[in-house]
């Protein structure tokens, strides 16, 4: 009988013959893995065994939390509230952001600007580019979720010194910005809708047909719809009698009957 051909294996590094090794299924004709089958159902019972402690672990550390409401970083070792951390994370956020900072510096540095973010919440204070003042975070005023550089205070002198500025050099077109913001917030009018209405009357109230010098939007005060441009007087007087069909009627035969008896007498 010929000797068998044999092959040293990886693992257990003992000469055996070729049909101790596994052949893959799909490829029959392929040479025998590197390892005999006593090495590799020997590790494979290690994975399982590693795996059903794993997930039994995980299972307990999951009722645990549930129950406590906490959760312990692996970096930190810190029992925190599960809010601390990122979903299916065992990194409390803190240390998970730190350790993406680090990483980031060894791949390609950090930028000055990251750098200064970082030192400003370590130490909650900011320095205002204009005013040079070294305030807290809270002093710094919030635009898009972010605080800007300028402090608060800084930033409400200018605003007061440019509506002064402004004020004084153009009262009359700040004037008429004012109304016209005035007619787009309360009515939902824009300047192009307003100049319509205008050239629709000619310039005219709809009610007496004066020509005023500025004609007031009329709307209903129940369902908000726009019905007209009026002059300031007759807008107010359909204001106090209440935007009633019946009491503008009643005011009607009112003045027709006296009209009429001052006339007979």
């Amino acid at each position: 009988m010929p000797d068998e051909e044999t092959k040293i294996c990886t693992g257990c590094k003992i000469a055996k013959p070729l049909t101790e090794y596994y052949v893959h299924r799909s490829r029959p004709n392929s040479p025998p893995y590197a390892r005999c089958k006593w090495c590799m159902n020997a590790d494979s019972a290690r994975r399982q065994r590693e795996k059903r402690g794993y997930e039994a672990a995980t299972k307990e550390r999951i009722r645990v939390e549930s129950e406590t409401g906490l959760r312990e970083c692996n970096i930190c070792n810190t029992r925190l509230p599960l809010t601390s951390f990122y979903p299916t994370h065992l990194r409390c956020k803190k240390c998970n952001n730190q350790l993406q900072l680090d990483n980031q510096r060894k791949r390609r540095g950090l930028s000055a600007t990251r750098e200064r973010l970082l030192a400003e919440d370590e130490t909650g204070m900011r320095t205002c580019t204009r005013c040079e003042r070294t305030l807290p975070l809270v002093r710094h005023t919030l635009k898009y979720g972010q605080r800007v550089r300028q402090c608060a205070d800084w930033i409400n002198a200018d605003m007061r010194y440019s509506y002064k500025k402004r004020t004084e050099t153009d009262q009359e077109g700040l004037r008429e910005q004012q109304k016209r913001n005035a007619r787009k917030s309360r009515y939902g009018v824009t300047d192009d809708d307003y100049k319509r209405l205008v050239a629709e009357q000619g310039g005219r109230c709809a009610l007496c047909s004066a020509e005023p010098t500025a004609l007031t939007i009329d709307h209903c005060h129940k369902t908000g719809r726009v019905r007209g441009l009026l002059c300031n007087r007759c807008n107010t007087a359909l204001g106090w009698l209440g935007d009633d069909a019946d009491s503008a009627y009643r005011a009607f035969l009112y003045l027709s009957r006296t009209s009429d008896s001052e006339t007979a007498s």
